[in-house]
């Protein structure tokens, strides 16, 4: 596999077409390994022309994350390695080796979520080959308003719109897809609200499977550079807020 396809989406109207070039840009920069970007759009408005747009119709019963479901069933990509990647993600170095990550047919690369306690991937990164979760589509589909509300009324996920990536992972267990387990210190939730309980779980499930791995920041507010991605996850948390800090500065560019 020569290439491989980076799945993006971008609705409503909470980011701007800025996040995806800047997403674009820095998969430019930190990567040798061949892609083709996607972003699954209602609004392609402002988005480089590098960048494929495939076109989005809106439903009135799915609502924002969720349509990155339909990743799992477009035929352009069957057969194909594909990366779902969140475009409230920044990059913060190369990631040849997590792109050149070696995922087979059933299988789907994914960052197990240790910034909290619900037990899930992360839905901000999903790896996969296109054709091989095509149930996680139909199941979906076949009854989009109980699985949006699903995670939510059950405590797994937070409301208002939360649990896509909670389905993700129930799907993989029904489905006999297997979650390939990406390298746990690469990936990284970022808030400022929860800052402190970051670097607490920090220390307590990462750094206490590689003692030398070190803190997760330092004092002067550069990341480890273990940390390859890094999302902004949640509601009123955007990356263009937080220019002021060390180690967005030169990166979300």
């Amino acid at each position: 596999m020569s290439y491989i396809n980076i799945l993006t989406l971008k609705t409503g109207n909470k980011y701007t077409a800025d996040y995806v070039n800047k997403l674009y840009n820095s998969l430019s920069r930190n990567t040798t390994v061949d892609f083709n970007f996607y972003c699954y759009t209602e609004d392609s408005n402002g988005l480089d022309s590098n960048i494929n747009v495939i076109p989005l119709t809106l439903r009135d019963d799915v609502v924002k994350q969720w349509y990155k479901i339909d990743f799992h069933n477009m035929p352009q990509f069957y057969d194909q390695k594909c990366l779902i990647l969140d475009i409230d993600t920044l990059i913060t170095g190369n990631i040849d080796h997590i792109l050149n990550k070696e995922i087979e047919r059933d299988q789907l690369g994914g960052y197990w979520i240790w910034w909290n306690n619900i037990r899930s991937i992360n839905g901000g990164f999903q790896m996969f080959w296109g054709g091989d979760t095509i149930p996680f589509h139909n199941k979906f589909y076949d009854d989009v308003n109980y699985w949006q509300s699903y995670f939510i009324e059950h405590g797994m996920a937070e409301p208002p719109i939360n649990g896509e990536q909670n389905f993700i992972t129930h799907s993989c267990e029904e489905f006999s897809i297997e979650i390939i387990s990406m390298e746990k210190g690469e990936f990284t939730k970022y808030s400022d609200r929860s800052l402190e309980r970051i670097k607490r779980l920090w220390n307590l499930r990462v750094d206490v499977d590689s003692p030398s791995i070190g803190p997760f920041m330092d004092d002067n507010g550069n990341l480890n550079s273990k940390i390859k991605l890094v999302h902004f996850a949640n509601a009123d948390n955007y990356i263009h807020e937080n220019t002021e800090k060390s180690f967005v500065q030169d990166l979300w560019i």
